[in-house]
């Protein structure tokens, strides 16, 4: 019997490989959503680039903010409810 894991990982690959034939077979034109092929692509192009790496940062500095806001304002009220 296989793991759950490994059954996620199955079944999100199905998920891609489908969204990709479906690209393939119709011939979908739509730049709103791109197929996993061109969104491969892109990622790949900004990583060589190094154009991705200032936005990861500013994004894990939102995150980190967010987060040691809300435990602020968590651990204050827990304080004061007693």
């Amino acid at each position: 019997m296989r793991s759950q894991k490994t059954r996620v990982i199955l079944f999100v690959c199905s998920i891609i490989l489908i969204w990709q034939f479906s690209y393939f077979i119709f011939q979908i034109k739509n730049p709103l959503i791109p197929s996993p092929f061109q969104i491969f692509l892109a990622l790949k192009e900004v990583t060589l680039s190094g154009e991705i790496f200032p936005h990861i940062l500013y994004s894990l500095k939102r995150v980190l903010v967010g987060f040691f806001i809300a435990s602020f304002i968590a651990i204050s009220l827990g304080l004061f409810c007693g």
